[in-house]
């Protein structure tokens, strides 16, 4: 089976690193750096796959 490269891409960019950028922008706590860009994302992709694995209530 050939996975849609282009769908998990798009998906990834629109549903995990979008949200993950603009949660470290608004963040009132440290400035945007890149640490604390690398930890949202980090952040971001945990709870997006907690979400799809229903392991989390929301």
């Amino acid at each position: 089976m050939k996975l849609p490269i282009g769908a998990i891409a798009n998906f990834a960019l629109k549903r995990i690193v979008l949200p993950a950028i603009a949660k470290a922008v608004v963040s009132n706590k440290n400035p945007l750096t890149k640490q604390v860009a690398v930890d949202v994302l980090r952040q971001a992709a945990q709870d997006e796959v907690e979400r799809r694995l229903n392991l989390r209530v929301e």
